[in-house]
């Protein structure tokens, strides 16, 4: 059934939420570097 593979392929809930605390860590140093930058 396809079904069943796009529900395997989904990733779990625990890793979204990994990844989107990743890319606001990653935005935080971003703006962190501009910030010495500008200092």
């Amino acid at each position: 059934m396809p079904g069943t593979i796009s529900e395997e392929r989904s990733p779990p809930l625990d890793v979204l939420h990994f990844a989107i605390k990743g890319k606001k860590n990653m935005l935080r140093a971003q703006q962190n570097k501009i910030r010495l930058c500008i200092n």
